[in-house]
């Protein structure tokens, strides 16, 4: 059996029992070969990232249900469903036998034949490929570009979109019809299928900076920025002889590019996560004092290792934090969200995504922003940045208005980004808003 194919069933197994919902979840290839390690990849994100139309079109050849099959049974049906579908380079025949022996070997005899009952069934559904652009069709799955035929109208029908797209695009549905409330038809599809493309590495460099040509990168559309083209090991070289490189997008750099023009003394970063956005307002302010905390200790601690060679940075634990009330001149306030503008790289984020979890975490959202409002010095003019990587209304623009009407701060700047690109244009979506404690001139 391919070890390949047997650590994705292993992998997902796992994911398919949180009993939280489909939950990141690390994908070891180490014991791998180089070309193992790119299938186990490919296979995992692919089952991830095509789960509801996988799930969809085994449903049509399941006697029971695919959320009511064993964990195991799941990882093993859907990686060899999102090979048929969607990696279309992979021999049919190779695909069925081997998810047949993973299933006789993790589960029993009888699941092997369940396997190949249903993936035969299903390899039957596999038409010709087109470089067409994809438009919604009761029989086309879109791929990254393109399309794939299906030999049968086994989608829902197309009058109604959202559940269309929800199937076709692998999202909830409540989550595509947000987005028609929000934006057009056409650009709903357009967000939808973004989510479905590979994202870059992209990499933020100093202005100043003068790399020496290379094939590992290309400049990225936006200035400060390259592509990284190298391999996952390559990258960890680059960064270690690079100190003042990070990996991040220009939609995610631009919150603290806002605060260019001011001349903060004391910055505070109350989510910073593992230091992004931390380490580039050091660079940004370097005359300033950066506090930086998260209330995840393994963040923490990642935040901690990745900011340990800067000197006017400071990590404290939250519980620290509210030595600085009244005294930050900057507040950073990168807040949790619904990912909905990084989908094409955060891919279990789409099914987190009803109701219940937004209402909660624009509850979280708010009580943030109250605390982060608490650290700003009231005796003269100071500034909070509120910033995003959604692109839900209700958590952008709804807040800032919010922020003003409640804590009366006046908005000086706001920018919502949609997700868009490819390679050296890609960028992801988010959102960001600069308050301030006093009027602008």
């Amino acid at each position: 059996m391919n070890p390949a194919r047997k650590q994705v069933v292993k992998t997902l197994t796992r994911q398919f029992k949180s009993p939280h919902g489909l939950q990141p979840e690390f994908l070891p290839t180490d014991h791998l070969d180089p070309r193992d390690a790119r299938l186990a990849v490919a296979i995992h994100r692919t089952t991830i990232q095509r789960l509801f139309t996988l799930e969809y079109l085994l449903n049509h050849h399941l006697k029971k249900p695919f959320e009511k099959l064993e964990p195991a049974m799941k990882a093993v049906l859907a990686s060899a469903a999102a090979q048929l579908f969607f990696m279309r380079k992979l021999p049919t025949h190779a695909v069925v036998d081997e998810a047949v022996n993973i299933a006789k070997e993790r589960l029993r005899k009888g699941a092997g034949n369940l396997a190949n009952a249903v993936l035969r069934k299903l390899a039957l559904l596999v038409g010709p490929e087109s470089p067409t652009p994809w438009v919604p069709t009761a029989n086309l799955l879109p791929f990254e570009s393109g399309s794939l035929q299906l030999t049968s109208n086994i989608l829902p029908p197309t009058d109604n979109l959202s559940t269309h797209l929800a199937i076709a695009t692998s999202h909830p549905t409540a989550l595509i019809q947000t987005w028609l409330d929000q934006y057009a038809p056409e650009q709903t599809t357009h967000l939808a299928l973004h989510s479905l493309k590979s994202p870059p590495t992209l990499i933020a460099i100093p202005p100043d900076d003068t790399l020496n040509p290379s094939d590992d990168y290309t400049p990225h559309h936006s200035p400060n920025f390259i592509l990284y083209k190298a391999s996952h090991t390559s990258l960890g070289k680059h960064l270690a002889a690079h100190p003042d490189h990070r990996v991040q997008d220009p939609t995610s750099a631009a919150p603290v590019l806002t605060t260019a023009s001011l001349q903060p003394k004391t910055i505070i970063d109350v989510c910073a996560g593992r230091g992004t956005k931390t380490r580039q307002l050091a660079a940004l302010h370097p005359n300033a004092k950066v506090i930086a905390t998260d209330t995840d200790p393994l963040r923490f601690e990642d935040l901690q290792s990745a900011t340990a060679h800067l000197k006017n940075i400071l990590p404290i634990p939250f519980d620290l934090l509210e030595q600085y009330t009244n005294r930050a001149d900057l507040v950073l306030a990168d807040v949790p969200c619904t990912n909905t503008g990084t989908l094409a790289r955060r891919l279990e984020a789409r099914y987190r995504y009803d109701d219940v979890s937004l209402q909660s975490l624009i509850a979280l959202q708010r009580q943030i922003t109250k605390h982060a409002h608490t650290l700003l010095n009231k005796n003269q003019p100071a500034h909070l940045l509120y910033s995003t990587c959604s692109i839900d209304q209700c958590e952008n623009q709804t807040q800032t208005h919010w922020a003003v009407n409640t804590l009366k701060l006046h908005l000086i700047e706001e920018h919502l980004t949609l997700p868009e690109g490819d390679n050296t244009t890609y960028r992801d979506g988010g959102y960001f808003a600069l308050l301030s404690t006093t009027p602008t001139n």
